[in-house]
């Protein structure tokens, strides 16, 4: 098991709290998809036009977090591209 804590970006402090999920599902190359965002108010189901979904072929998540610490936020972006999953933090 490869296990690994995720850190602010900003003060490096461990302490982070998932608040927001979105949830993206689209068919391959699809003009829309459908975008599900859950978070401390509940959970919301749409179809958008992909500007936040961050794969630019499929399906995607991001996953925003808050520092304990700094109170700012970090966004963990998983993604897929022509076969392969990718994943960022910005």
């Amino acid at each position: 098991m490869n296990e690994r804590k995720i850190m602010c970006m900003y003060c490096k402090h461990d302490y982070m709290h998932r608040i927001r999920t979105d949830i993206f599902k689209r068919g391959e190359d699809e003009e829309k998809c459908l975008h599900i965002i859950v978070d401390e108010d509940g959970c919301l189901c749409n179809y958008d036009d992909n500007k936040l979904n961050p794969s630019d072929r499929r399906d995607g998540l991001i996953i925003t977090f808050r520092c304990e610490e700094c109170s700012k936020l970090t966004y963990l972006k998983i993604y897929q591209h022509k076969g392969n999953e990718f994943y960022e933090t910005y």
